[in-house]
């Protein structure tokens, strides 16, 4: 009669631990969703960040192209101004 107690008992404990078990198991597979979308946030994010910096570089070459294209213009206006001022 005690043995199945005992077999009772082990099979209620059983139970609750495969209950446990199923319950863990939901909760890391919402933590693995979680951590997925995070991750794939993070390289949406990268992807992002490396195209603003591919920018930046672009701009910052067209902004010293057009330092230097203003800077010719003034030399030349600036040396046909003295030219003129010679002629006279």
């Amino acid at each position: 009669m005690e043995f199945l107690k005992d077999d009772k008992d082990l099979k209620c404990i059983n139970a609750a631990l495969e209950l446990e078990r199923n319950r863990l198991v939901e909760f890391i597979q919402t933590l693995q969703k979680r951590l997925d979308n995070t991750n794939a946030q993070l390289v949406e994010q990268e992807n992002k960040l490396i195209e603003q910096r591919k920018l930046n570089v672009r701009l910052e070459k067209d902004m010293e192209k057009i330092k230097l294209d203003l800077n010719n213009v003034k030399n030349r206006t600036g040396n046909n101004f003295f030219l003129i001022q010679n002629i006279k």
